[in-house]
């Protein structure tokens, strides 16, 4: 919930953002130093979303990929990879298992089909 509260101050401009990010990061630090690695989407999400970190965010989420397969966790790693340029070689075994499953989500959709348009 604090990771959707700070997106959505972050939008807002908010002066309670800035705050919320370095307890983001704190909580992030923790869970990572407890061997945690249950929050790693949403350290994707936030490495995306709120730092603009695509490639540390696409790392995370193709770790986080290989423990937790739902459509959130493809979503993340499918975002994660178009804003890092890395389209086809890092998206290629989330979009098989999405092929194979034929796992539909309105939300995956469309990310799904600007891979279609991709030659990287």
């Amino acid at each position: 919930l604090l990771l959707r509260l700070t997106m959505a101050e972050q939008q807002l401009n908010l002066p309670e953002t800035d705050t919320h990010i370095e307890v983001l990061k704190s909580r992030f630090a923790a869970s990572r130093m407890r061997g945690d690695s249950s929050h790693q989407g949403d350290e994707a999400r936030f490495m995306l979303h709120v730092m603009n970190k695509p490639g540390q965010a696409l790392q995370l989420a193709q770790m986080n990929w290989s423990v937790q397969r739902e459509p959130r966790d493809a979503r993340i790693l499918l975002e994660a990879a178009l804003a890092s340029g890395k389209v086809k070689v890092e998206a290629k075994p989330t979009l098989e298992f999405l092929a194979q499953s034929r796992l539909q989500d309105a939300r995956l959709q469309p990310l799904i089909d600007q891979f279609k348009g991709t030659g990287s």
